[in-house]
């Protein structure tokens, strides 16, 4: 229902090209997005949400943050198919510490996290980067900012970890305040 393409695994066939991919929260992101200046995108997948803000806002400063390894490469492979885009794709983990830690790796891609998923076995454990939203951001320039949160399970954490940057008045000059969607 959106004009631009993705690479998916057959897996996720179905969600994408058979019925409309989350259409109230992409239609809700879309309109959020009009007045945003950065939009950072944790726990990205395969990029719906990055290729779609890139796709309607090419002017946007986008950061996708996916700690899944060869999720990340599909990612990557995704930001490639557009023509011009502002998309810096980063393999790392949110949370609310900067160093590493274990992620599990699961048989269904969109279920990987720090926590077991109830509903997808975990195949194996990798050792990934985190970061948190304030040191992602130190540095940058002030502007209205729209942060999408995805982390199955640890989402707190992620909150956790973007403390000063909700605090902040530098960001919410248009916005009012940062839009976090979780």
């Amino acid at each position: 229902g959106h004009d631009f393409r993705m690479w998916i695994t057959p897996r996720y066939r179905h969600h994408y090209e058979y019925q409309s991919y989350e259409a109230f929260t992409a239609d809700f992101m879309s309109s959020v997005l009009r007045s945003a200046k950065l939009f950072v995108d944790i726990g990205a997948h395969y990029g719906f949400y990055s290729v779609l803000a890139a796709t309607k806002r090419p002017d946007l400063e986008i950061i996708s943050v996916e700690p899944t390894p060869a999720t990340a490469a599909i990612l990557a492979r995704n930001t490639g198919l557009l023509d011009n885009s502002n998309i810096t794709v980063l393999q790392r983990a949110a949370s609310d510490f900067v160093g590493r830690s274990k992620f599990n790796v699961s048989f269904a891609s969109d279920s990987c996290g720090f926590y077991e998923h109830p509903n997808a076995a975990t195949l194996h454990s990798v050792e990934v980067e985190t970061l948190t939203i304030d040191s992602l951001l130190e540095g940058k320039d002030a502007c209205p900012l729209v942060i999408k949160i995805d982390t199955k399970g640890h989402e707190l954490a992620v909150l956790r970890g973007m403390t000063r940057t909700l605090r902040s008045e530098e960001h919410t000059s248009e916005l009012q305040s940062p839009y976090v969607i979780s």
